[in-house]
């Protein structure tokens, strides 16, 4: 593993932990696209992705988050990143992965929280289902960020709709990703559809190759 990799990966994690722990809020005031280098993290993945593998799932988290990102950024629609949608609360606050840049000229409308699949740990038998049950979650985890965005105590200009963004890697074949698309889909219409009541989620699934 290329020693420079590893340590700027490490004062990352060192410096998002010191944030984390004094309750920082960078992307209040920081839009994302001024530093379009920043936005990187992808190259590291397959260059020299690191060993342990909870590390690595982290990483193809992070680098699945910033291409969206990314790619709004050079639509030329501004954003925030890792928002905390009510900030009195502190580390409590539902944090928002893309939401859009207040008072920019070209901007999304909506929020944007994203995931990442690595197709193979969902492989073998129970696989899918139990996918499918995270994806619940999911959505009752972006409902509950619209609802939090409406509440008098959320900051003003918090996007009303969150969309749910599936990165799918680590598939071989078409019709493997297919497979995997298809159960999201399936169970993000089967929680629209379903008892508990909550705002219809919108979701969109892409093939990565990470």
């Amino acid at each position: 593993m290329n020693l420079n990799l590893f340590v700027d990966d490490v004062l990352d994690d060192m410096v998002r932990r010191w944030m984390r722990e004094r309750d920082a809020q960078p992307a209040r005031q920081r839009d994302e696209c001024a530093d379009l280098s920043r936005l990187q993290a992808c190259a590291r993945l397959r260059r020299a992705p690191p060993v342990d593998p909870l590390r690595l799932n982290a990483l193809r988290g992070r680098c699945a988050e910033e291409r969206i990102v990314l790619r709004m950024c050079r639509r030329g629609q501004r954003v925030r990143n890792q928002f905390r949608v009510q900030p009195g609360l502190g580390r409590h606050s539902p944090v928002l992965d893309v939401s859009p840049f207040p008072g920019a000229p070209r901007r999304i409308d909506y929020g944007v929280e994203s995931k990442h699949v690595h197709a193979p740990a969902y492989a073998g038998p129970g696989g899918l289902a139990r996918l499918q049950a995270e994806v619940a979650g999911h959505v009752s985890q972006v409902r509950d960020q619209m609802r939090r965005s409406a509440l008098s105590s959320a900051l003003p200009g918090l996007p009303r709709i969150v969309q749910l963004w599936y990165q799918v890697g680590g598939t071989t074949t078409m019709a493997q990703f297919q497979s995997v698309a298809r159960a999201i889909q399936s169970a993000v219409r089967r929680a629209n559809a379903g008892p508990a009541p909550g705002p219809r989620v919108i979701v969109q699934v892409r093939r990565v190759n990470f």
